[in-house]
């Protein structure tokens, strides 16, 4: 049996070894370094740093539409902006 299996099977790895306390020390340890939206920030840097050049290199063009703002006397509400 390989160490890492003897360390493992040893007494103080049981199922009932972790509790309750434990996990909420962890959940608040993680939240005290990283935040609450610290994986959303990091989730969006990724993709303007490195996604979005991605697809323009793959595609070679994007094409954007965006909901033009409403005004009070346009007739067709739906009115779009095309950025490519």
């Amino acid at each position: 049996m390989a160490d890492y299996e003897a360390d493992y099977n040893d007494d103080e790895y049981d199922d009932d070894s972790i509790t309750a306390e434990d996990c909420w020390a962890v959940i608040s340890s993680f939240f005290e370094s990283k935040g609450l939206v610290s994986q959303q920030l990091d989730s969006f840097d990724e993709f303007a740093g490195t996604t979005m050049q991605e697809m323009v290199t793959e595609s070679g063009r994007l094409i954007l539409d965006q909901n033009a703002p409403q005004t009070d006397d346009d007739h067709d509400p739906i009115v779009k902006r095309r950025h490519d």
